[in-house]
């Protein structure tokens, strides 16, 4: 449950963001936030990153609405047990409600954030998120594969050559993050 709650409280500082930009910052131009690397900038985004597949908006909820499932699903039900697992997921759902939020009640997202140095999309508190959490499930989900196929690798080969402990129930079992080796 604490992984929920995490995800309704980035959900809900990715609205008042939002609420805030668009008292503040609609019709006012770019507004330099931190000078030289970010500024602020009001945008109506109907599309993804750098708004592709504009007007697309029935497909990003249904896509947005069947990833929030999903991630509750695995969550609820304990499919990843790990922090390292469970925690980059809560933010993937936080900032996917942020912006589903906007695109059932709107139509279109809000973005304010535009690198100064750079450039790049606009983007939000939820994209943040979404990103940040996306790229460490990733690296998450390649390290716990990377060691269960090691394992696997390492069982097989002691099973083939006769090893002592080869027919070991603990071998067989792949690796969990968070238990003992």
């Amino acid at each position: 449950m604490l992984y929920l709650l995490l995800a309704v409280i980035i959900a809900v500082a990715d609205q008042l963001v939002k609420h805030w930009a668009v008292l503040n910052l609609r019709g006012r131009g770019t507004v330099e936030f931190i000078p030289g690397i970010l500024n602020l900038f009001y945008a109506e985004n109907t599309g993804a990153a750098f708004s592709m597949l504009r007007n697309q908006r029935w497909l990003f909820i249904s896509v947005s609405v069947i990833a929030v499932i999903a991630i509750i699903y695995i969550i609820l039900l304990r499919k990843i047990r790990s922090v390292w697992g469970l925690l980059p997921l809560s933010m993937v759902l936080g900032g996917a409600v942020g912006n589903l939020i906007d695109r059932i009640f709107t139509g279109y997202v809000v973005d304010m954030f535009e690198f100064a140095f750079i450039r790049f999309a606009i983007f939000n508190v939820a994209d943040i998120f979404v990103t940040v959490g996306g790229v460490m499930f990733c690296i998450y989900y390649l390290y716990t594969e990377t060691v269960n196929l090691r394992k696997s690798e390492a069982f097989s080969g002691a099973k083939g050559t006769g090893e002592a402990g080869s027919g070991s129930d603990k071998a067989e079992q792949p690796y969990t993050e968070g238990e003992e080796k």
